[in-house]
């Protein structure tokens, strides 16, 4: 409680907020659940089915320290699947997450380079459809995270970004932040 008071209040101080929307390809989590799907659908039906990631959709809202070296706050991603032939009908993964950047380039630059780290939960969404098309539906709950080794912002204010990730988010994703 403490800790998440101490949290609160150093975020509402902060200098400067940060709104920010991207879009990229599948991510670590949903690629590694298709394989595995693609493995088993194999095994027991004899033809391979995997589901194809739209990609994921981040959305996050964060703070800067006051000399903007250090950001931090709270991302949520959204990945949903296209429906396969027969087994897997619906499938979609919701994350948020803690997140925290550090920024390698002054604040005054246009160009500025960042690494990040985020941990939280992940919520997979899934309607089973089996051979006799009778419909289970199945939530499950799992620990979250994403790696960004070197991420790129361009802009002012208003600026544009791309990170490669590894984790909840797309392996690469851009999009659009806004300072204010």
């Amino acid at each position: 409680v403490y800790m998440a008071a101490v949290c609160s209040v150093s975020f509402f101080n902060a200098q400067k907020f940060e709104v920010s929307a991207g879009y990229g390809t599948g991510s670590l989590f949903g690629g590694a659940d298709s394989i595995l799907k693609a493995v088993g659908t194999t095994i027991f039906n004899g033809e391979p089915e995997m589901p194809t990631s739209n990609g994921v959709l981040t959305v996050a809202l964060t703070t800067y320290n006051e000399n903007m070296k250090w950001r931090y706050g709270l991302e949520a991603n959204l990945e949903s699947f296209d429906e396969t032939k027969s087994s897997y009908r619906k499938q979609s993964y919701f994350s948020i997450l803690p997140k925290v950047d550090y920024f390698w380039s002054d604040a005054d630059n246009k160009w500025r380079f960042y690494s990040g780290v985020s941990v939280g939960v992940l919520f997979r969404d899934l309607d089973y459809v089996d051979t006799s098309k009778n419909v289970q539906k199945t939530n499950d709950t799992f620990l979250a995270f994403n790696i960004m080794p070197i991420g790129v912002r361009y802009g002012g204010n208003f600026g544009v970004f791309l990170e490669p990730s590894i984790g909840t988010r797309g392996f690469v994703q851009g999009g659009l932040n806004y300072i204010f």
